[in-house]
């Protein structure tokens, strides 16, 4: 008489999140029984189903087929289903955004919020509750992040990028959050990007404090990885915006070339001379400069809203003023 077949409990056939594991449902029956049949698996899982995960699992070697309708699992498969088991007993806790971000149904701020705040994400974690991000919704969101360098896809699994990180800082601005929160996220960007940047001063004997300011400024609002298609060296990157940073109006009348800066902090010209064109003539940049220009050819660079663009504007109001 043949022995009753075991069947898994009810977490693995019917879990609280996501769907069924279908290939941790079979490594259950064969781990815990001697061999088992079709008939036995179809009592849990429709054939078309059944079909699909038995030849998978035989063509990774994680199952064999004995004799005629008996299937056993393998080393290789006892080693899988302890490996899902585990996963399956540690669930993830996950972190989701507070009501003020929900409340206005922006999918792709709460995909940023996730990935940013958790090591990762799984697409089901979008689809499950509270979320219930419909599939359509989330795959033109998500696909859209994905395009943008915020989010990268590695194994099934959805992770912020730096570049996603500054966009996340931007995107809390948005929001009636408490200011202290939103402070601490600057501070933590702050400090992700400072370990680079001290370790770059060093090497190239930057001492000067407003010029270590103003880099930073800069850094922080055109970040290497929007430009990384162009100039994928992040050493060649922040030496194009020491460049700014030195030839500041504050620095006035101390200037250095375009020639000289690039012979002494070793970069081809060509590169310097192109990238300065696209951040400050082009405007394709999500950073704004202005130039002012000396009279013996000295070019000087300065941010938009900065205190000095603020005053030129008070200048030339009262200008205005007086001769209407």
């Amino acid at each position: 008489m043949p022995s009753p077949i075991n069947y898994p409990p009810k977490e693995v056939i019917e879990p609280i999140f996501g769907k069924i594991n279908f290939e941790l449902v079979i490594l259950w029956m064969l781990n815990n029984n001697e061999v088992c049949t079709w008939s036995n698996f179809k009592e849990k899982i429709k054939p078309s189903t059944l079909s699909i995960y038995l030849k998978k699992l035989l063509l990774t070697e994680l199952i064999e087929k004995k004799e005629f309708n008996q299937y056993r699992i393998t080393t290789k498969g006892k080693d899988r289903f302890y490996e899902l088991s585990q996963a399956t007993r540690q669930k993830r806790k996950l972190n989701y955004p507070p009501k003020a971000i929900l409340w206005k149904r922006n999918y792709d701020h709460w995909i940023l919020w996730m990935v940013y705040n958790n090591t990762y994400c799984k697409w089901t974690d979008f689809l499950n509750e509270p979320l219930s991000i419909n599939n359509s919704s989330l795959s033109k969101n998500m696909n859209s992040l994905i395009e943008g360098n915020f989010i990268k896809k590695e194994n099934k699994e959805y992770r912020i990028t730096q570049l996603g990180k500054a966009q996340y800082s931007t995107m809390l601005r948005d929001y009636d959050l408490d200011r202290q929160s939103i402070l601490e996220e600057e501070s933590n960007r702050i400090k992700e990007v400072t370990k680079n940047t001290l370790r770059f001063f060093k090497r190239n004997r930057i001492s000067d404090d407003e010029t270590r300011f103003r880099f930073l400024n800069n850094l922080l609002r055109l970040p290497h990885e929007i430009i990384k298609q162009s100039v994928e060296s992040e050493d060649d990157f922040f030496k194009i915006l020491l460049f700014l940073s030195l030839n500041h109006p504050t620095q006035y009348p101390t200037f250095i070339s375009t020639e000289k800066f690039a012979k002494k902090y070793g970069l081809e010209l060509v590169v310097l001379e192109f990238h300065i064109l696209q951040i400050v003539e082009k405007k394709i940049y999500p950073i704004k400069f202005f130039k002012l220009e000396g009279k013996s050819d000295e070019i000087y660079y300065f941010q938009a809203n900065e205190k000095l663009e603020r005053t030129l504007n008070a200048v030339v109001e009262e200008h205005i003023t007086k001769f209407t």
